[in-house]
């Protein structure tokens, strides 16, 4: 009987679990509060990380849905004035160019926006990237500054290319991310 009091002195480790003993006459520091407290510390500090980790990564997937959405949703009801481009082509464009600062800001939240925008310059995607800016520019001056038909038009073009240019050569996966993601939307 000595003997099973003795053993229910110390804290029982069962399965991971610290289990603390009810006659430890109030010294619990010294057997299973510590082991609980570096448990806790211990799984408490993983779990915490990867929820915060996992809380940035949904975030910014949701900002980044959200934003390209914003941008289609304008792009789609640029499409609305294309048969008045004839008339008004400034409607088109600056629809067009408001959906597609957007987009390209959607693709600023998928990384932190200091890293898009050294990407956005780094050799190999620079041609693309001053590209899309030079026609986005081109668009807003010869519609809102100059109104312009003509520059307009042409700016615009160039700035539908140069859009879906950008986009295949940034969206994550390149153009074959993109190919599988048409392929998941359309199998659907």
């Amino acid at each position: 009987i000595q003997n099973r009091n003795m053993s229910s002195n110390f804290s029982d480790v069962e399965g991971g679990n610290v289990r603390e003993s009810p006659n430890l006459g109030g010294n619990q520091e010294a057997t299973g509060g510590i082991f609980s407290k570096i448990k806790n510390g211990i799984f408490g500090a993983g779990s915490t990380i990867s929820t915060a980790a996992s809380n940035i990564y949904n975030r910014n997937y949701k900002y980044f849905a959200i934003s390209f959405g914003i941008g289609a949703v304008l792009i789609m009801v640029s499409f609305f004035f294309l048969p008045l481009v004839v008339l008004s082509p400034h409607k088109f464009c600056l629809f067009f160019s408001l959906g597609s600062i957007a987009i390209v800001a959607s693709f600023a939240f998928l990384q932190d926006p200091y890293e898009f925008l050294k990407s956005l310059f780094s050799p190999e995607k620079r041609l693309y990237s001053i590209c899309y800016m030079i026609s986005l520019l081109l668009s807003i001056y010869f519609s809102l500054i100059a109104k312009n038909y003509i520059g307009t038009l042409i700016a615009s073009i160039f700035q539908m290319v140069s859009l879906l240019w950008f986009v295949c050569y940034h969206f994550p996966g390149g153009i074959s991310g993109l190919k599988t993601l048409t392929r998941w939307i359309f199998s659907s």
